[in-house]
């Protein structure tokens, strides 16, 4: 446990502690009986003995706590949002081709399979948002159509965020992110490999498409 981002979080960022509370209320064993009884202001807890009773370095610890590396705390928002968070970023990736489907009943598919307002996204400022990213992530495959690649990017760009995250949050955070057969024997392709800089930028991208697009609700838990 890093004691100093704790009591940061619980001083200065109390939606950050109560979305790592009630994560680790969902997916992990119970919140320690002390901290869950404790209640007043979250910017007072660090200075009362019960509360830092209940995070001393001598208790086992359960659960997942140190959400310090940004984006982890991708983790903590629910299935529905990761999907759409994933949704955007893929559209605004396959946004040319999007661009020149005209046909009326390809457009409805692509509306009801994707959604009115990624569509509308893609096709307005998703185009300009993705830049060299789109290069190295817009690969030929499977599946063949179009909806089909989209949602498969969806997912893989959130494997590729998740995929050096420490096990126990992988484990904890499972059932939230889409499922990706990453092998090379699978039908799809591998996950990208991408640089530090390149995982940095795609990080960036997918968090400004989060608190811009689809869900500002979720900034205070963000730098």
């Amino acid at each position: 446990m890093d004691y100093r981002f704790l009591a940061e979080v619980i001083t200065q960022k109390p939606r950050l502690f109560q979305a790592m509370l009630a994560f680790n209320r969902e997916f992990a064993a119970p919140v320690p009986a002390e901290l869950s009884s404790l209640g007043g202001s979250f910017a007072e807890l660090w200075n009362r003995q019960d509360f830092r009773r209940a995070w001393r370095p001598s208790t086992q610890q359960t659960g997942y706590w140190n959400f310090s590396e940004e984006s982890q705390r991708l983790a903590l928002l629910d299935a529905d949002t990761l999907k759409r968070v994933g949704l955007f970023f893929s559209a605004a990736v396959h946004a040319e081709e999007i661009s020149h489907v005209i046909a009326r009943e390809q457009v409805l598919t692509l509306r009801r399979e994707l959604g009115a307002d990624v569509l509308s996204y893609a096709l307005k400022r998703g185009r300009y948002q993705v830049g060299t990213l789109r290069a190295l992530l817009l690969a030929p495959g499977v599946p063949s159509d179009l909806p089909g690649r989209v949602r498969t990017l969806a997912a893989t760009v959130l494997a590729v965020i998740s995929s050096d995250w420490p096990k126990p949050l992988k484990a904890l955070a499972a059932s939230r992110l889409p499922h990706v057969d990453s092998s090379p024997s699978s039908e799809g392709s591998p996950l990208p490999q991408l640089r530090r800089e390149q995982r940095r930028a795609l990080w960036f991208t997918m968090k400004k498409l989060l608190l811009r697009e689809v869900a500002p609700e979720w900034a205070p838990c963000f730098d």
